[in-house]
């Protein structure tokens, strides 16, 4: 796994249109290599590896930091992790995983988190098999940029 950096952004791109293109959501992908450049390769809102398979890049991880105010520490969260068809089954997905359990423990984090698609069983069944567990008592929720304006726009009608 090497980390990312500003020579990497174009790369780190074409894999995340893969990833996108092998999800069906091609369609939600809005970033650009100056995005990825200004946000992951100088390490200010999130991070990146790229795995390589005799010399090729195969996969790549973007993860960035949360904190746990039950646990009082930072945790990892895994925003992407994407191992390219062709190349599953040879134990990438379980070296990004440990090499991201390791940098969690490196960081002192309380734990580690991440979310799978519901459609995705051979992921599902490779992070249960990694012992993770799925929490059955949470839901992912997402306030996307139209609904972020009408949140916002909330208190500005409270206080009228």
């Amino acid at each position: 796994m090497q980390p990312v950096n500003h020579s990497d952004a174009e790369l780190l791109f074409s894999l995340i249109i893969e990833m996108a293109t092998y999800e069906n959501d091609l369609h939600e992908v809005q970033t650009t290599i100056r995005q990825i450049e200004q946000t992951i390769c100088n390490e200010s809102f999130a991070r990146a590896f790229i795995g390589y398979y005799d010399g090729q890049p195969v996969s790549y991880v973007i993860y960035f930091y949360t904190y746990s105010s039950y646990l009082g520490k930072p945790s990892i969260y895994i925003e992407d992790v994407y191992v390219k068809p062709k190349f599953r089954m040879l134990g990438i997905g379980k070296v990004i995983m440990s090499f991201m359990a390791a940098l969690a423990i490196e960081k002192d984090c309380g734990r580690l988190d991440w979310t799978c698609l519901d459609w995705n069983k051979n992921a599902l069944e490779f992070y249960e098999h990694m012992g993770a567990k799925h929490l059955k008592d949470r839901y992912y929720f997402r306030a996307d940029k139209e609904t972020l304006s009408e949140m916002a726009a909330i208190t500005d009608d409270m206080n009228e």
